[in-house]
């Protein structure tokens, strides 16, 4: 039987987020620091000193400057690996610091 409205869960899921927005963001900031670790791994995990995101912008506090400035060499893919991840381009912009 077909329902006036049948929408599958993946857009009733990207309806609920588009039109939360706010929520969207805090749900990620929560998300960010488990995709950090994932997508980048433990080792440059384990110079991570804090991650923050607000404003859509993520900003990383990293102790080694050699991780640093690999880091900030790859910031433009870091960022789409990142929004790929979390399914929308809610990174804007990556400040390592």
């Amino acid at each position: 039987m077909k329902y006036k409205n049948e929408h599958d869960m993946k857009e009733v899921s990207n309806l609920f987020w588009e039109s939360n927005q706010k929520l969207h963001e805090v749900y990620a900031s929560k998300r960010i620091d488990w995709l950090w670790r994932s997508c980048m791994g433990e080792t440059i995990a384990k110079y991570t000193q804090k991650i923050t995101f607000q404003n859509a912008r993520l900003i990383i506090y990293i102790t080694n400057p050699i991780v640093k400035n690999e880091l900030l060499l790859n910031r433009s893919k870091i960022k789409a690996l990142l929004n790929e991840k979390i399914g929308s381009s809610l990174i804007k912009q990556i400040q390592i610091l």
